[in-house]
């Protein structure tokens, strides 16, 4: 029997939560939002393709994309604006790319970010409903890290992010005792496991052609969050998520250190 390919299993499982998280906080509008961000996610992607390349295609990668923005957009709180999200979306993996490089950063968040400058739309609402929430996340986390062999980026996103998180703790006066509480609250935490299992490993735009690039970039975006964070109250940042904003940041400046070498690379090696 042929194994479900990963990104088949990504889009039935975040279908999974979206339906889920909507029906056991009541509120069946999240679902129809969903299903509208897919559609509206799909035929723009669809229709971009086949305008560059004459061809009718779906990529799997557009209804995981879409339904990673269902998750975290606050599709009841802001729901008027909620359908401009998804075709953001579509314009920024069209048109920020490098080459044959797809896209330049995670098309979800660069749309979600773009959108925070003007309203804080971010909730993760489909994502922070309660225990259950975090066993299926870090149960799917684990295999999809599995299968995507991304468990040294995710290490090294956490590591930075924890250290820094207690060096900040310290300054700020903490009691010692309450450090284990801290991190163990931290890790657990349903945001925060979604994002680095789902969106901190997504593999196109993190596809670095070595293991240290990798871990690089999982260090200098848990390094951005806390940065993010400590500056977060001031303007333009105030509605912007860090997390959402590290990720964006940190994969552009990846995208921008280790493309321009792929490239030459090649140039170099078509010379030859």
């Amino acid at each position: 029997m042929r194994r479900l390919s990963i990104k088949m299993y990504m889009s039935m499982y975040l279908a999974a939560l979206l339906a889920v998280g909507a029906i056991v906080q009541r509120q069946p509008m999240r679902m129809v939002m969903g299903i509208l961000i897919v559609a509206l996610y799909v035929a723009g992607d669809c229709l971009w393709t086949y305008a560059k390349k004459k061809i009718w295609y779906v990529p799997t990668s557009s209804v995981i994309s879409a339904l990673i923005i269902a998750l975290v957009f606050d599709t009841i709180g802001h729901s008027h604006i909620a359908l401009l999200v998804p075709l953001i979306a579509v314009a920024t993996k069209h048109l920020l790319h490098f080459g044959r490089i797809r896209h330049l950063i995670n098309p979800a968040a660069g749309a979600l970010v773009v959108i925070s400058f003007f309203v804080p739309v971010v909730s993760w609402w489909g994502v922070a409903w309660g225990a259950p929430a975090q066993i299926l996340i870090a149960l799917s986390g684990l295999y999809i890290l599995y299968r995507l062999r991304r468990f040294h980026v995710v290490g090294a996103f956490l590591l930075t992010y924890l250290v820094l998180l207690v060096l900040v703790s310290f300054a700020r006066g903490i009691d010692a005792r309450m450090l284990p509480a801290l991190i163990f609250g931290t890790v657990r935490d349903g945001t925060l496991l979604f994002f680095m299992t789902v969106m901190l490993i997504e593999p196109v735009t993190t596809a670095y052609p070595r293991p240290r690039d990798r871990i690089m970039y999982g260090g200098l975006v848990g390094l951005l969050v806390i940065g993010i964070s400590l500056v977060g109250q001031y303007p333009p940042l105030g509605a912007m998520d860090p997390l959402l904003l590290a990720l964006v940041v940190g994969t552009m400046v990846m995208g921008l250190r280790v493309v321009p070498k792929k490239v030459a690379l090649a140039r170099r090696e078509r010379a030859i």
